[in-house]
């Protein structure tokens, strides 16, 4: 518990989830900690452990830090599990109380246990069928599977045509409720092999679009430009105003930040000058 309020008095984003077992520690994406040790104070008490700490693997901490932000992304799907200093400080008060109940009743065994458990249930169970019941080789359904990824996979990181199409439909059905972002990013990953991340991305920024606020993270002219088309086919004419608008706002927050904006500047231009032309 001391070290959850150390983290967060210090600024740190702490999101809780029930059945995380750790085995990965990232620190400022330059160095990994991976192995069986589990840092607890049993841990450090009575086991012995053996972790490996890698430095400037700069590809496979690129691996991990999309599988941290997949994870993350779905414990904000699933509610608020956002760790407080006023959530901390009441567990610790909590925790005393307890033991101050315990030494009054000179027992060393757990008079009340707290079944309560805050945080996000996102597990998955992957069900494998294999032919006549027959056993599966695990090892091989693993490959397999990692090999059809692979070819699925752009590897190049060019986004298509048909992903933004495909990530703009399903992104109306998780904005109107049919399904939820956790869901949409996992089918628009199985159909095409599009990195989770990614995909969040472009949710947000077409969230944003709809809503007229600022889209913290960019996406690419062609996407942009077929956003907003659908958006005045889907939505009207006062949808597109507003979606212009959060794209200038994101013009603006991208040039506060060194970053080129030329591009969307020109977009916006564009579909302002048709909403005009359109008017007359």
């Amino acid at each position: 518990m001391s070290a959850l309020h150390s983290l967060v008095r210090a600024g740190a984003e702490v999101y809780a989830i029930n059945g995380l077992h750790t085995k990965l520690y990232l620190f400022d994406g330059k160095t990994a900690l991976i192995g069986s040790a589990n840092f607890t104070a049993g841990g450090f008490k009575s086991n012995i452990e053996l972790s490996l700490m890698l430095e400037n693997e700069n590809a496979l901490f690129q691996e991990l830090q999309t599988y941290y932000a997949n994870m993350i992304a779905c414990i904000k799907d699933a509610g608020n599990y956002k760790l407080t200093l006023d959530m901390i400080e009441n567990e610790e008060q909590q925790i005393a109380a307890l033991n101050r109940a315990r030494i009054k009743n000179k027992s060393t065994m757990v008079i009340k246990k707290d079944k309560f458990r805050f945080g996000a249930n996102i597990e998955e169970t992957v069900t494998i069928k294999s032919p006549n019941d027959s056993t599966t080789d695990m090892i091989q359904v693993i490959l397999n599977s990692k090999a059809l990824s692979q070819q699925n996979h752009n590897t190049n990181n060019i986004i298509t045509v048909e992903m933004i199409e495909t990530v703009y439909s399903v992104a109306k059905d998780v904005f109107s409720g049919v399904i939820n972002s956790s869901q949409g990013k996992r089918l628009v990953n199985q159909r095409l092999g599009m990195n989770m991340g990614s995909v969040g991305n472009y949710f947000q920024s077409l969230k944003a679009m709809l809503e007229g606020t600022v889209p913290k993270r960019s996406i690419s002219k062609m996407a942009t430009r077929y956003f907003l088309e659908r958006i005045e086919s889907d939505y009207g004419t006062i949808a597109l105003i507003r979606a212009l608008e959060s794209c200038q706002k994101h013009a603006e927050y991208s040039a506060e930040h060194g970053k080129k904006v030329k591009g969307i500047e020109s977009i916006v231009e564009e579909f302002s000058h048709h909403l005009i032309a359109t008017k007359t």
